[in-house]
């Protein structure tokens, strides 16, 4: 082991240790305080890490039906794929010649490459937008493939974005109704733990409670 190893487990042995006799002094420290102490202690602990767990809990599905408005209400949608300049979202449709919505489009695909030359194309063609997606078969050995499947893909999502504009609003709506239930449910259950917690908290003696939970405000 070369000198920079050993220094780095010097350093970590170090921190081993430390750590054992910080953890060893607190079980002592607490070993002192009065039963009853110890168990309130202990009560507070709980309170706070269900208070913690409702906390979190509420941050993380409200996030989720956040983000499930927001994907809803995009214009664009999530990307669902790609080529020759061409990029296909599940609402809308780029390309070098423009962009927009992709109800209504049609794509057919040309392959004209031989041999790792010439190229592969895609017609785009809809009441919003119209291009070409071009593949270069001399860096894309499977151009031809790949435009019909870029086609392929192009018409699948049109009539899916076309089915999909009949329900859109509703689901929005829904994702919204759902999104203030969750809000509402969660901010009691985090106003019920928070309220459970200041109980224990303040069951305790000040010393204590400056020295186990100096940082906890509930």
């Amino acid at each position: 082991m070369d000198a920079t190893g050993i220094a780095v487990a010097v350093i970590i042995a170090l921190a081993v240790i430390v750590g054992v006799g910080w953890f060893e002094y607190r079980r002592r420290e607490f070993g002192k305080l009065d039963v009853e102490v110890q168990h309130a202690v202990t009560a507070a602990r709980s309170a706070r890490k269900q208070f913690r767990a409702a906390s979190r809990l509420m941050t993380t599905e409200v996030a989720s039906i956040e983000r499930t408005i927001s994907e809803l209400s995009s214009v664009k949608g999530q990307r669902v794929a790609a080529g020759g300049g061409v990029t296909v979202y599940q609402r809308w449709i780029d390309t070098r010649q423009g962009s927009g919505s992709i109800i209504g489009v049609t794509a057919s695909a040309a392959d004209e490459s031989t041999n790792g030359a010439g190229n592969a194309y895609v017609v785009v063609d809809g009441p919003a937008v119209n291009g070409v997606a071009t593949l270069d078969a001399s860096k894309d050995p499977k151009a031809g493939p790949n435009a019909y499947a870029l086609a392929a893909a192009i018409n699948k999502q049109a009539r899916l974005a076309a089915d999909e504009k009949k329900t859109l609003p509703e689901k929005i709506e829904r994702a919204k109704s759902q999104l203030t239930t969750a809000t509402r449910s969660h901010e009691q259950k985090v106003e019920a733990a928070r309220s459970h917690f200041r109980g224990r908290l303040e069951v305790l003696p000040t010393e204590t409670r400056a020295k186990y939970f100096r940082n906890d405000h509930a």
